[in-house]
């Protein structure tokens, strides 16, 4: 086995604001999945960023993992191959968490 293959390219990032990730490139990850959820899909977690319901104003500070791999198609193109959403609490006002 090269090298190449033991070892690809990746590139973890944390991004802060979910519209830096491609929409169609973040469903599509959740549409390979055996039994996608729709609580997962790129404009449901917009939306809740957007009506102020996730932020770190509501103590809720959203964080998005990516991991980017050479897209072999583009040169100097990375394609995400993997992502989660990830929050951090700051408090529990009235919440159940």
């Amino acid at each position: 086995m090269s090298e190449s293959r033991l070892s690809p390219n990746y590139r973890t990032e944390i991004v802060q604001d979910l519209a830096d990730i491609d929409a169609n490139d973040w469903d599509a990850l959740l549409a390979a999945q055996a039994e996608p959820t729709p609580f997962l899909r790129h404009a449901f977690l917009q939306a809740l960023h957007a009506s102020g319901s996730a932020t770190d104003e509501t103590g809720w500070s959203p964080r998005f993992l990516a991991l980017w791999v050479p897209d072999g198609k583009e040169p100097g193109r990375d394609r995400l191959a993997a992502a989660m959403p990830l929050y951090a609490k700051s408090h529990s006002y009235g919440e159940y968490v």
